[in-house]
């Protein structure tokens, strides 16, 4: 069995423990500092790409 390191499933991941961190309370620390650091556009979902 090949297991290989997925940048894009890492992500995924990440985006849903964002999503519903107390869901996760070992990465709940994590969670809230990460949050803390995103920018306010991306909290609220408005962000501008063109």
């Amino acid at each position: 069995m090949l297991i290989e390191y997925s940048p894009f499933l890492e992500m995924v991941a990440s985006l849903h423990v964002l999503q519903d961190p107390e869901h996760h309370l070992g990465r709940l620390n994590w969670a809230r500092e990460t949050e803390a650091l995103l920018s306010h556009a991306l909290k609220t979902g408005k962000i501008n790409l063109f």
